[in-house]
């Protein structure tokens, strides 16, 4: 009986961390606002060019990391090349 319960609690303990690891890589992807901070001064002179400003950078930032990333456009075929 000391086996059966053994594996019962090994089985449960696996589960539960199977549980744990999958709810944090969702998570995982939210940028904290000092890498998006740090982010923004990586890339000062470009944003201060296009009068963006640092809070509204971490603003968006932020928002962006929580959502999924777009998908990547596919490739155009390659355009038939005319017949000389």
């Amino acid at each position: 009986m000391n086996k059966t319960r053994l594996g019962l609690m090994a089985c449960s303990a696996l589960i539960v961390l199977g549980f744990a690891f999958s709810a944090t890589s969702s998570f995982a992807q939210n940028k904290t606002s000092k890498a998006c901070e740090e982010e923004w001064r990586a890339n000062k002179a470009a944003n201060q060019a296009a009068k963006i400003t640092e809070k509204a950078y971490v603003a968006k930032c932020r928002a962006d990391a929580g959502k999924p990333a777009a998908a990547a456009p596919t490739p155009a075929a390659a355009a038939p090349t005319a017949a000389t």
